[in-house]
């Protein structure tokens, strides 16, 4: 497990990559025709996100969580929809209770599908995320592990298996 220090010094170093790919011009929805969460080579990716989104969101909104750590988590939102556009509408950050089911229902099909393993990242569906991807993801990884023990537990398992998926992509 990281430090804070060594996490923010991460975020920094990512930060300033995003300025100079101007990573800001990256839109939400901004994959035409991915596909919806679920189907296609996307899908257990886009099924696993979708159902960890509001804690993701929750976590760029924590006001006692470093500013420039929530805005690398909105990078990584914002770059997240737009390779799972049908993600972009999500439960309410207040909705504890269907956030729960949610991530119960979606990592239980996760799970009985082979849970990471069953993901093959083949050529094509490399070609299809942002080259951003992995740089964010790397800068805010560090912030999900600390984040992550305190969660309650669905929560941990839905945000370890959003890391194990992003883990294997961007080896």
């Amino acid at each position: 497990m990281s430090t804070f220090y060594e996490t923010n010094k991460l975020v920094e170093q990512a930060m300033a990559a995003r300025q100079k790919a101007s990573l800001a011009a990256v839109a939400p929805g901004g994959t035409a025709g991915a596909p919806p969460a679920g189907t296609g080579p996307l899908g257990p990716i886009c099924a696993v996100y979708a159902a960890v989104k509001p804690i993701l969101k929750a976590l760029q909104s924590f006001p006692l969580i470093p500013s420039n750590w929530r805005q690398i988590i909105g990078d990584l939102l914002n770059l997240m929809d737009g390779i799972c556009p049908s993600s972009a509408v999500s439960l309410g950050v207040s909705d504890f209770n269907a956030i729960d089911a949610d991530i119960k229902r979606v990592l239980g099909d996760y799970w009985r599908a082979g849970g990471v393993a069953a993901i093959a990242p083949t050529p094509g569906l490399l070609n299809n995320l942002p080259k951003e991807i992995c740089s964010v993801y790397q800068a805010v990884k560090p912030i999900l592990s600390l984040v992550a023990p305190i969660l309650p537990l669905p929560w941990q398992a839905g945000i370890t298996a959003f890391m194990e998926i992003m883990d294997l992509i961007c080896k």
